[in-house]
């Protein structure tokens, strides 16, 4: 049902559909996937708590409530950027086929079905458990950044998985020799860590500065 209310076209549905059923399946995929997922849930706190000085006083609570270290969430969507990455491989390299099956003149649709089908996956359960988290800590007000850092992200992704990977996603077996893709994991560590200083700093020098950047984001995401 949520893919439905997501997915516009019904070729988009189809490639939603099967990338869940992808992930759900490929075992060397979730075993790639599922320490990434972990390290995207905990680190951030784990930063959170290196910032705090215990010794100069004041509640660790009330040091946490003062900063922006939300922002920090940027390293979530770090490593749910490296599961995208991830699955351009397949144990049996199962979409090559299925592709061909479609023809079309854009790969949009394969796209922006793979990535709302790992957005609803991956992402929206940790932005929910994060945001528990942080709503307990800074209270409602934290939620239009969380937002936003999630529109920045799906962006990102599919920017990055568009022009920089420019590989279908599970096309490649795991057993084909080839480049380590240290090049595109740094490009995609950059844009992430760009996007982030931009959006920090917006929000701290400009009135109503989160609220820029969100409407930014949208537009970006309507045009991809």
């Amino acid at each position: 049902k949520i893919g439905k209310i997501l997915c516009k076209k019904s070729e988009e549905y189809y490639f939603y559909c099967f990338t869940r059923n992808m992930v759900s399946t490929e075992r060397k995929y979730k075993l790639q996937a599922y320490p990434l997922i972990a390290m995207g849930a905990v680190f951030p706190f784990v930063f959170m708590l290196m910032t705090i000085d215990f010794t100069n006083g004041v509640s660790w609570i009330q040091q946490v409530k003062e900063s922006k270290v939300y922002f920090y969430y940027y390293f979530t969507s770090l490593c749910l950027g490296q599961c995208l990455a991830s699955a351009i491989r397949s144990e049996n390299a199962k979409a090559s086929w299925i592709y061909k099956m479609f023809p079309m003149t854009s790969t949009q649709f394969i796209y922006k079905g793979f990535l709302k089908a790992m957005f609803v996956k991956y992402m929206v359960p940790l932005m929910l458990y994060q945001s528990i988290l942080m709503v307990a800590i800074w209270g409602a007000l934290v939620i239009p950044y969380m937002l936003v850092i999630n529109i920045n992200s799906f962006v990102l992704f599919m920017i990055y998985y568009k022009t920089v990977e420019n590989q279908l996603p599970f096309t490649k077996g795991y057993s084909e020799t080839g480049e380590k893709n240290v090049g595109p994991t740094m490009i995609a560590c950059l844009m992430i860590f760009v996007i982030g200083g931009v959006h920090f700093a917006i929000c701290s020098f400009v009135p109503y500065g989160n609220e820029i950047v969100g409407v930014v984001g949208l537009i970006a995401g309507i045009l991809q």
